[in-house]
């Protein structure tokens, strides 16, 4: 299976868990465009928002802003994108066999994915640029494994996508887990665009999708 490709940076201990979750994750993210994901009376949330609730008790997403990639009847995949861990050199992300760039080149901000395989980094960013890795979302945002040296060489030389984000992990919920969260009102959700979504400035960033949620009548 050629999506296995997806698969980097994984300890030999938890290489046969790593397997499962992302072959879980890559049949989710396969499936994405396969059908209409514009429908406003869908009950999947793919391309929307998914904000926390004020009364969100679980530490790893409190406050948290998360775009979704994906959600089916397999479950759901999506990047918190309102979490910065830091800024390195985009040299440290590229492979060991990727081609040398210029030592004091850019640095690229790194976010806070979610809690499943922080060792892993993703790239979610428009669409203008697709590469070998790269799933379409949807007219407006696609999304490329870290893995992808291609884009890390063309986002060091200033070329690329128009707009990126580059999450550690990613948030990841089984068949029926977040229908069942968000019956427990642990989440609310709102249309996006990429101006939202690829916003730099964080503060304040959950509060602004807050105030955007969609309302159930």
């Amino acid at each position: 299976m050629g999506h296995q490709k997806l698969i980097w940076m994984t300890s030999a201990g938890g290489f046969a868990r790593t397997v499962l979750l992302m072959l879980v994750a890559v049949a989710c993210l396969a499936a994405v465009g396969k059908e209409p994901q514009d429908d406003p009376h869908s009950k999947f949330l793919t391309g929307k928002l998914l904000i926390a609730a004020p009364n969100m008790s679980d530490p790893r997403f409190k406050y948290s802003v998360v775009y979704i990639v994906s959600h089916d009847e397999q479950g759901a995949i999506g990047l918190i994108i309102n979490k910065l861990l830091g800024e390195e050199p985009i040299e440290k992300l590229m492979s060991k066999d990727a081609p040398p760039i210029d030592a004091d080149g850019p640095r690229i901000r790194i976010y806070f994915g979610g809690p499943v395989d922080s060792g892993k980094s993703f790239i979610l960013h428009t669409p203008d640029y697709t590469g070998e890795y790269t799933i379409v979302v949807n007219d407006f945002f696609a999304i490329t494994p870290g893995k992808d040296s291609t884009l890390l060489l063309a986002l060091a030389k200033g070329k690329g996508p128009r707009k990126s984000i580059l999450a550690l992990g990613y948030a990841g919920w089984s068949p029926g887990q977040l229908e069942s969260e968000m019956e427990q009102e642990a989440w609310v959700t709102a249309t996006t665009d990429e101006n939202f979504v690829f916003d730099n400035e964080l503060s304040g960033k959950w509060r602004r999708a807050y105030d955007r949620r969609e309302f159930t009548l």
